[in-house]
């Protein structure tokens, strides 16, 4: 199992998109990161995809977390996360 470290400056975005939301979207972004987690800590390269420099990406909405793992600690490391809305087509 792996360990997920969350630095505060690669988390910037997501906690001020958090305070700006309403209780639907908060409540929204917590499942995300409750599930990130999850996914995280049982096996990271299962649900992401690799990106350039050793980096992964991890999609789940609203929520989208860039990170890297180190594999002989068992340690994840997000470098950046951020919130973003889908666009609706009518």
């Amino acid at each position: 199992m792996y360990s997920v470290e969350k630095p505060l400056s690669a988390m910037a975005e997501v906690i001020q998109a958090w305070k700006q939301a309403d209780g639907l979207m908060r409540s929204r972004i917590e499942l995300a990161m409750l599930a990130v987690d999850r996914a995280l800590q049982e096996n990271p390269f299962r649900c992401s995809e690799s990106r350039e420099a050793d980096a992964r990406i991890l999609m789940n909405s609203p929520l989208v977390v860039l990170f890297s793992v180190d594999v002989i600690e068992q340690t994840v490391r997000f470098i950046r996360a951020w919130i973003y809305q889908r666009q609706t087509t009518e």
